[in-house]
């Protein structure tokens, strides 16, 4: 709690609609206000909030103070320009390789206008979408200076045999 001229002050934290104390708290003792604002899912979303700081030893009519405010949580990253990663023209095109051959497939790594951390990649299934969880593929990211990045191969038995077309 904290104390004010000898008086022990409390806060609390109201809001509607009401907030995820996951993205946004209050410490009760000393007012701060924490918000998480990397949370994509709550971009755009805004809060009309009220903070009260009471006393709970008051002895007057009104022991507690209220201020109102809207909170608009902006995350910064679900608004991020994404440069897409790019293969060389080869390679984008068709690549043909043996089965049981180990290979490494370099590409240029995405970018962001913004710095929000490192970019991750998933390979994906062009003819339904679906994401390839397989040891046989590997995306390897080496942070550099300079950044490289590369889809690795390694042909471990014939699931893999014919044409597919895939995506980062």
């Amino acid at each position: 709690m904290q104390t004010i001229n000898f008086c022990t002050i409390t806060y609390t934290l109201t809001s509607t609609p009401a907030f995820d104390p996951t993205v946004v708290s209050i410490d009760a003792a000393t007012g701060i206000i924490t918000v998480d604002e990397n949370l994509a899912s709550y971009n755009g979303i805004s809060y009309s909030m009220t903070i009260t700081a009471t006393d709970a030893e008051s002895t007057s009519g009104s022991p507690s103070a209220t201020f109102a405010f809207v909170l608009t949580l902006d995350a910064a990253c679900a608004i991020a320009t994404l440069t897409p990663p790019a293969f060389a023209p080869t390679y984008a095109i068709a690549y043909t390789k043996d089965i049981w051959d180990s290979f490494s497939l370099p590409f240029t790594p995405a970018s962001s206008d913004l710095d929000c951390g490192a970019i991750t990649y998933k390979l994906f299934l062009a003819s339904d979408d679906s994401e390839v969880i397989d040891p046989v593929f590997t995306i390897t990211v080496n942070a550099g200076p300079p950044i490289t990045t590369s889809l690795d191969v390694t042909g471990t038995d014939l699931s893999f045999e014919g044409t597919e077309t895939y995506y980062i």
